[in-house]
């Protein structure tokens, strides 16, 4: 924006300068005639050869698209013109960038105004395609223009474009009509590249890397475009810098190109076209390098060898194009009719800059604008297939939508009508319910009195001082039954009873129990008699259940016990002598077979007497205790753990032992949640 700002200011200004005698600026170059061979100019600016003046037949004409051409050595060309006598304010030359391509001196008759050389030694400049305005004195049409040219390269020697002559102003112009496009086009080029930057930093999609491809490409056209312009190297930066910048930006101009084909096309065979702008991307930061130490190679092996890398990947480019259109890839037409027109374009500007023959002007921006206009249709073309592919999968979803509405109303009217019919099945569920809870209340308050009737079964405290019991039923109510019967004669009876399953059942045979008991009179006296009255009472009404008990009676003055056992847990007797269980003639529990039955399979119910140790004592349970489970190994019971917890309690009374017993099993199931009634009765024998 800056060079159109100056460029527009240029010409406003011209405006100032301008009359109607100003003459615009003239070409030189037809005029032009040449000689081969050294010379010398004397003072009086007449061309002498060998200390004579050279014959005006011995010069011949020169002819821009018929140059002389250095076969090989060191060779001088001299070229020469009589200037138009026209009245110029601020007389120039202007030599376009390009346009000569080795050391040069200019001579005004016998005066040398300007040296290339000198002035590249001067500014520490080695570029000699740079573009050049020469000031002239205002009285210049009074002398010849001498043009000297050396050079040790084989090629074309001279000039390769038109040379202008004319007022400084009016060169302005000329140059900035000459440029205009090419500015514009290179700002555009700009604008393009920060646009795609844009659009790549806020796109997510898989093909971003393309749209960045595309925007290093445009920037670097643009930067090529715009730096190497006549204008901008001639008025915005000095000599120096642009030559620490015009080859980087010569040979950085195809890594963009590259790059692009390869994120959009492929990277072509063996990955040509990628390692293409791999390697121009080194040479270019190496040549940046090099300039800014002074480290500085031979032009010609750097164009050289950009043309021939240039040509290689340009072809592995059209190779990696012509495969993706065999395989129908429509885009990599487009693409390659654009890249055609481009790389016409760049090799019309690769000839131009060689010096070769009618190649005079630059086209590479026109080429890059048209290969753009065509990646502009791309885009455009797949717009428009995704605005159709939008169009119908917007009247796919509007017909989607008119079934998923039908859908939905008819979903409502089930919705409707389900919500109905759970309305209604609540309304039956919640008079179910409250006659559940009255039901369940009911079922609390007869739990209730059978806890109370049950309690009322078991003594409300034990009878003697040296005598200890407890019962945890695993419900409110349990199976589990024990009973003291003082005897006139100082004994004392025993009875622990477990009825198999839980709750109300059980409870209700143990009920059946106490009742039998309260009517057995004297045969309490004796266990096994007593059995047999209980089995007898019980056979048959206890449904599935059965009942294991063992009843004792203690002569605490004799020292002895008689019992029966009725298929229960064996008693421990725990002395200072240690710890043994009492075993006895063990039978089948009650209520399982009539007494009849066992008669006849020699399971009948019998006492059996045992001496009671002094200072010991009785324990008595059920199998709730023993068979407790461990809560982390299942095949773990408090059985296992008895003896050591019975060894423990050697030496206590009779409630400490009940209480450290009942601990010990609250430790083993790590809480006091049983899986079956708990009840223990411990008799102290002094």
């Amino acid at each position: 924006m800056i060079a159109m700002g100056i460029a527009a200011a240029a010409l406003g200004c011209g405006g100032i300068y301008h009359d109607r005698h100003e003459v615009p600026a003239g070409d030189i170059s037809r005029s032009l005639m040449y000689l081969r061979g050294d010379l010398t100019i004397a003072r009086n600016g007449t061309p002498r050869r060998d200390g004579r003046p050279v014959d005006p037949d011995a010069w011949s004409p020169f002819r821009l698209r018929r140059p002389v051409i250095n076969r090989g050595g060191s060779t001088v060309l001299w070229l020469k013109t009589a200037l138009p006598e026209r009245r110029l304010k601020d007389p120039v030359l202007f030599f376009p960038a390009k346009s000569y391509s080795q050391d040069f001196d200019i001579y005004l008759g016998g005066e040398r105004i300007f040296s290339l050389a000198s002035r590249n030694r001067e500014k520490d400049v080695r570029l000699f395609f740079l573009p050049l305005i020469i000031p002239l004195p205002n009285n210049y049409w009074d002398h010849t223009l001498y043009l000297r040219f050396q050079t040790g390269e084989p090629g074309p020697m001279g000039i390769n474009s038109r040379v202008f002559l004319g007022s400084e102003m009016a060169l302005v112009k000329r140059i900035i009509k000459s440029q205009a496009d090419r500015l514009i086009l290179g700002f555009i080029f700009l604008f393009s590249s920060l646009i795609s930057l844009f659009i790549f930093l806020i796109s997510r999609t898989a093909r971003a890397h393309s749209v960045l491809a595309y925007s290093i490409m445009s920037a670097s056209v643009g930067i090529f475009v715009i730096l190497l312009s006549d204008l901008t190297i001639l008025f915005f930066i000095d000599p120096p810098t642009a030559q620490l910048i015009t080859v980087p930006a010569i040979l950085f101009f195809p890594v963009g190109l590259f790059l692009f084909i390869d994120q959009t096309i492929g990277p072509g065979y063996k990955s040509v076209v990628r390692r293409s702008w791999q390697v121009f991307l080194g040479i270019t930061l190496l040549s940046a390098l090099s300039f800014a130490t002074g480290i500085r190679p031979p032009m010609v092996f750097v164009l050289v060898g950009r043309g021939i890398l240039l040509a290689i990947a340009i072809l592995a480019a059209f190779a990696e194009l012509l495969r993706a259109i065999v395989k129908g890839n429509r885009p990599a037409r487009v693409i390659s009719i654009g890249l055609i027109i481009f790389g016409a374009s760049a090799l019309a500007d690769e000839l131009t800059w060689h010096g070769a023959p009618h190649f005079d002007r630059a086209y590479l921006h026109w080429g890059f604008f048209i290969f753009i206009l065509m990646l502009g249709y791309l885009l455009f073309r797949a717009f428009e297939s995704a605005q159709r592919k939008l169009k119908r999968y917007s009247e796919e979803l509007e017909e989607k939508s008119g079934i998923l509405q039908e859908l939905n109303r008819t979903l409502e009217e089930k919705v409707q009508e389900r919500t109905e019919e759970l309305l209604e099945k609540n309304t039956e569920l919640n008079a179910k319910n409250r006659i559940l809870e009255d039901r369940n209340r009911e079922i609390d308050a007869e739990i209730a009195m059978a806890r109370r009737i049950q309690q009322q079964l078991i003594p409300s405290r034990d009878p003697l001082s040296s005598i200890c019991s407890l019962y945890r039923p695993m419900y409110q109510v349990g199976g589990d039954f024990y009973d003291f019967i003082r005897f006139d004669d100082g004994r004392m009876g025993f009875i622990i009873s477990d009825v198999s399953g839980h709750g109300i059942p059980a409870a209700l045979i143990t009920s059946m129990l106490k009742m039998t008991m309260y009517q057995a009179g004297p045969r309490r006296e004796d266990p096994a008699s007593l059995f047999e009255l209980l089995n007898e009472a019980l056979f048959g009404q206890t449904g599935d259940n059965f009942i294991t008990a063992f009843y004792g009676i203690i002569d605490f003055a004799g020292r002895s016990m008689v019992f029966c056992n009725a298929g229960h847990n064996d008693p421990f007797c725990i002395s200072r002598g240690g710890i043994s269980q009492i075993c006895g003639e063990k039978t089948i529990p009650m209520a399982a077979f009539p007494n009849r039955s066992l008669e006849e399979i020699g399971k009948p119910f019998r006492n059996a007497v045992v001496s009671i140790p002094p200072a010991s004592k009785i324990l008595m349970y059920t199998d709730g205790l023993t068979e407790a489970v461990h809560p982390a190994a299942t095949s773990v019971m408090f059985e296992s753990v008895m003896p050591s917890v019975l060894d423990r309690i050697r030496d206590t009374d009779c409630r400490v032992s009940v209480d450290r017993l009942y601990g010990s099993l609250v430790e083993f199931r790590g809480g006091d949640s049983f899986e079956d009634d708990v009840c223990i009765v411990c008799v102290e024998c002094p």
